[in-house]
């Protein structure tokens, strides 16, 4: 029986690697969309399935996996540090190409925003999980782990950047107190603030409590992914087609 090449073998499996990885993200984000589009369910459900997952399934996988990882300090310290030269350097390419592309002044929060700021909760944890978590399960832990810093870092960015290009200019004051309203009301950043200070203390989550949170952690990827495909508009490109693009390629 003819073999075929070693090279050729290796390029096989890696790309069906990504494909049984990958494909199950977007299999399941078409599926959420057909479901909203069919009518299968009303709109009412959708809004829920979204408040759900915000506000219940991801902090609990959150709380699950951080309170019981084996935190590798070095690896993550590194990866961290590079996720955040990242994004600082992504927001100050864009908010440069703003200013040179004359972008109106209320307008450039949301471009700023829009191309530094990675969708880690609801896209990265997915692709994490579905594909290195197969290959290695500590690379699942420590991409989760991970996600705990970089919540904080997009939401603190995020947060200084809408305020300052805000219509309506606020006090110094004012801006520290609606940056840490933000922060404090965020159920990502709480979740993951629980977790490391479980794991950090060395305290275990009973298990009566430990495994409803396990089972809505394990129900939250999928949920998460319908709920992308439901919210999934196409609108057609007019004025605003320019910055949206070069936001999304600066991303």
């Amino acid at each position: 029986m003819h073999r075929l090449p070693l090279h050729t073998q290796t390029r096989t499996l890696a790309a069906m690697f990504i494909i049984n990885s990958i494909a199950p993200i977007f299999l399941l984000i078409a599926l959420g969309k057909i479901l909203h589009k069919t009518s299968i369910f009303p709109d009412t459900f959708f809004k829920g399935l979204n408040r759900l997952v915000f506000l219940i399934a991801l902090p609990a996988l959150l709380i699950s996996r951080i309170s019981t990882a084996e935190l590798e300090f070095n690896a993550i310290y590194r990866i961290v540090l590079l996720l955040v030269l990242a994004a600082v350097a992504t927001l100050i390419t864009a908010w440069l190409i703003a200013r040179r592309i004359k972008l109106p002044h209320e307008k450039r929060g949301a471009f700023i925003q829009g191309s530094f700021r990675g969708n880690g909760a609801f896209i990265g944890l997915p692709v994490i999980i579905y594909t290195l978590g197969s290959v290695d399960p500590r690379a699942e832990v420590l991409g989760t782990v991970v996600l705990a810093p970089l919540v904080v870092l997009y939401n603190v960015l995020g947060v200084s950047v809408l305020v300052h290009y805000g219509q309506e200019r606020k006090s110094s004051t004012e801006a520290a107190l609606t940056f840490v309203r933000q922060l404090i009301s965020n159920p990502l950043i709480l979740a993951c603030a629980t977790g490391l200070l479980l794991n950090l203390s060395g305290l275990r989550v009973p298990t009566f409590l430990y495994r409803p949170l396990d089972a809505l952690g394990d129900a939250a990827l999928p949920l998460v992914l319908l709920s992308i495909g439901s919210s999934l508009t196409v609108e057609p490109l007019r004025g605003a087609a320019s910055p949206s693009l070069i936001a999304s390629l600066i991303k």
